[in-house]
């Protein structure tokens, strides 16, 4: 059997985004039937480019054509202000162009509520969705931290720049990884070179990256570190209702060490969307994907295929 490519093949473009990146065939080799797609979703401050590192492959080896994207609050190109409800019209605008019919939906973090919002406003466009590290409301504590976190982190990359690598390592990754000294240690190097490509303002291939200090680039499987210049000041903190009115299967996916979003605030998520399951990877902090992803890989394909 011919291992499907999981490279990119197609990109789409779109007016609010850019171009959509599709990842595998679109059709299977073996029946000619389209493959189901499935859009993935980052969260804030953090390329698409992202999910390349382990879900992209491991989605196209479970037959599926993957899309990923560069939301407006990626960073990677700055496109002026915009508002929530925007990055979840966008997320809409882009199953709609890049294929027939609804498509299952992944998001992390931010990517999370836009994907939970998604199913709510376009149930029609959506089969499935999986939410990881969400929250249907957000306590003051974290509203400020996403509110200054630009400011903080510019003043700690001028200051203190060994500070924020430990602030971020401490705050998005399990102790299970800290604990490791190796483990620590390559964490620490992959986000010192983040702040480092961020402050450049690219990676050194001629792309645009996030100018705050120790944003995410667009480099595969850099994580992303804080949030994007124009975040919306009109964001919905509480979503309770909305999340109330999907009517489509969804997973509430924790990450059992996460200190940005408790498994407390997705377990809540999943008492209010009506049927919604929970799942909780343990040992993994906000970085979750990238600390065990075949672990939470193997709980979003079971959850895809109706298992």
């Amino acid at each position: 059997m011919t291992r499907p490519r999981t490279g990119p093949t197609r990109t789409t473009p779109t007016p609010a985004t850019g171009p959509v990146t599709h990842h595998g065939p679109a059709t299977d080799p073996a029946t000619g039937r389209p493959r189901p797609r499935l859009l993935l979703i980052m969260g804030q401050g953090a390329s698409g480019r992202t999910w390349t590192l382990h879900q992209v492959p491991a989605f196209v080896d479970a037959g599926y054509e993957v899309l990923t994207y560069d939301h407006r609050a990626a960073g990677t190109v700055d496109r002026g202000p915009f508002t929530f409800g925007e990055l979840v019209d966008d997320a809409a605008d882009i199953i709609r162009r890049t294929g027939d019919g609804p498509a299952a939906v992944v998001g992390t973090s931010l990517g999370a509520r836009i994907a939970g919002s998604l199913t709510a406003r376009h149930p029609g466009l959506v089969t499935r969705c999986v939410m990881a590290a969400a929250h249907a409301a957000a306590p003051r504590t974290a509203q400020v931290l996403s509110a200054r976190g630009d400011r903080a982190a510019a003043l700690l990359a001028r200051e203190e720049p060994e500070y924020l690598d430990a602030l971020t390592a401490a705050r998005n990754l399990s102790p299970a990884t800290l604990a490791d000294p190796a483990r620590e240690r390559e964490w620490l190097d992959v986000i010192a070179l983040s702040r480092h490509l961020s402050a450049r303002g690219g990676d050194g291939r001629g792309t645009t990256a996030r100018r705050g200090p120790a944003g995410a680039t667009d480099r595969p499987g850099t994580p992303p570190t804080t949030p994007s210049d124009h975040a919306d000041p009109d964001r919905p903190w509480d979503l309770h209702a909305e999340y109330a009115t999907i009517r489509r299967p969804c997973l509430a996916l924790a990450y059992g060490d996460d200190r940005v979003v408790t498994p407390a605030q997705v377990r809540d998520v999943a008492a209010t969307v009506p049927g919604a399951t929970y799942r909780e990877v343990p040992r993994t902090g906000h970085w979750g994907y990238l600390e065990r992803p075949d672990e939470v890989n193997r709980v979003i394909l079971e959850f895809l295929a109706g298992r």
